[in-house]
């Protein structure tokens, strides 16, 4: 008898047994709570940090813990459907061929330029995720790029690290990121997009240090293409390119096209100005999806199919904020989330905030290989590390840029990061030719991050 494959433990497995893991711990760990206060200048309800207290014990009964997986999706009820709407919208933009399009069109007018093609098609790939949210579009960026930075003399690993790195660094930088900025910021009670300033100057550290890795490795190649890793696979690569049909736009795409812009605009500006929530973004993306159909020419049932599709593709992730979320809902009704809480704070209290915003980005870092979805980490673990961040004096913007990087830059190196790995493997690169390739720029990434969280609560990156 052949032994079965062992296959990895489901995201949702894992997390039911961590809720399951709480539900025993409120047996276990003494129950406790702090005073909450209200804080004369935010008007938020904060921890006050010299009230913990012991109250009677209670335990989480059968009942309850079947209970808190329905009870955390209602919870957090905003927050999935703005996820499920993303999916939706942004698989009719796909269908309308938008953003394929404007791929074709980056790579077309850059063709001849060498490595200024590469920087711009690097930054293309990091504003759309750091706007969008969306790696898993990588899998559709790969086959545009791939025969264009070929034909440019450089190899496979430079088009694995302009799709894969553009993507990943924009999305860990996260200026307007709906999977990580947003929720995180919504969990803390953080004004939407707040912090932008700091984040924008990220952006562009990140994006010129990424880039100069990226760029050296290029141009040693193009002089000597022999001495790349994937010199026998470029050789095939080159010897087979068959670029895909160019993508041309109707007059009507182009202007569902301007239309999805200016929505996404009014979206942003609503937020700033307007204090917009999740049901508003909800509903302008709607409004988008909608928008876009109509005007490119979609048809009605079409444009639902594709709207369900879209949907379909992140509702594993939808999912996963709902039972993340039971982990909170069986703490906060055993009462042991202050004790949790009280327990890190004597761990670590002691430590400089700078050191502790650190520990919060390898706390998030580990998580990550296990929950491979940023919205989904961000609803186990922030609602953990925001007392804790007030507690000890780290703000929570501070807190939850050291989770966008936990979560976002280990998602270049870990094997359960699905789409980018998707997209190495359509190259034909093995996993540990980009690992070599990558690792070292990670750890770059891992030290400019430090470097950036603690200037960040130096200056008190807030506004709290």
């Amino acid at each position: 008898m052949k032994d079965k494959k062992k296959e990895s433990m489901h995201s949702f497995v894992m997390l039911s047994l961590v809720v399951i893991a709480v539900a025993i711990l409120t047996y276990i760990v003494p129950a406790g709570a702090y005073d909450r206060i209200v804080d004369a200048v935010t008007g938020r309800s904060i921890v006050d940090p010299s009230s913990f207290h012991s109250i009677d014990s209670s335990p989480v009964s059968f009942m309850q813990l079947l209970s808190a997986i329905p009870k955390g999706f209602t919870e957090v009820a905003d927050i999935i459907c703005f996820t499920l709407v993303c999916g939706g919208a942004f698989a009719i933009i796909q269908k309308a061929n938008l953003i394929k399009a404007l791929i074709q069109t980056v790579s077309k007018k850059f063709r001849s330029k060498g490595v200024l093609g590469l920087m711009v098609l690097f930054l293309v790939f990091a504003l759309l995720d750091t706007c969008l949210g969306t790696p898993e579009l990588c899998v559709m960026y790969m086959p545009i790029v791939l025969p264009l930075v070929i034909s440019l003399g450089f190899d496979t690993l430079t088009a694995c690290a302009v799709v894969i790195c553009g993507s990943c660094a924009g999305f860990t930088c996260g200026l307007m990121n709906p999977y990580t900025t947003v929720i995180g910021q919504k969990l803390t009670g953080l004004p939407l997009f707040s912090g932008m300033g700091f984040r924008v100057a990220l952006f562009v550290v990140y994006y010129a240090v990424s880039l100069i890795y990226i760029c050296v490795h290029a141009k040693r190649i193009q002089a000597h293409p022999e001495k790349s890793p994937t010199y026998e696979l470029d050789q095939q690569h080159r010897a087979s390119i068959t670029e895909e049909a160019a993508v041309q736009l109707t007059s009507r795409q182009k202007i569902s096209a301007v239309f999805s812009i200016v929505c996404f605009i009014l979206m942003i500006v609503g937020i700033l100005r307007w204090g917009w929530d999740l049901p508003e973004m909800s509903g302008i993306l709607i409004l988008i999806g909608i928008g876009t159909a109509v005007i490119s020419g979609i048809s009605v049932n079409s444009a639902c199919d594709d709207f369900c599709a879209g949907a379909s593709e992140v509702l594993s992730a939808a999912i996963m904020i709902g039972i993340a979320r039971a982990i909170a809902v069986v703490m906060t009704e055993g009462k042991i989330l202050d004790s949790i809480v009280h327990a890190a704070v004597q761990v670590i209290g002691n430590f400089p905030p700078a050191l502790l915003a650190v520990g919060i980005f390898l706390l998030a870092t580990i998580l990550n290989f296990f929950i491979p979805s940023g919205s989904g980490e961000a609803t186990v673990i922030v609602p953990i590390l925001s007392p804790i961040a007030q507690i000890v004096g780290i703000n929570q913007q501070t807190m939850i840029l050291a989770f966008q990087f936990g979560d976002g830059f280990s998602n270049s190196i870990f094997p359960t990061a699905g789409f980018y790995v998707a997209s190495i493997q359509m190259t034909g690169v093995k996993y540990t030719t980009w690992l070599r390739f990558q690792l070292p720029l990670y750890i770059i990434w891992f030290a400019i991050g430090s470097g950036a969280l603690i200037l960040a609560q130096f200056i008190n990156y807030g506004p709290f």
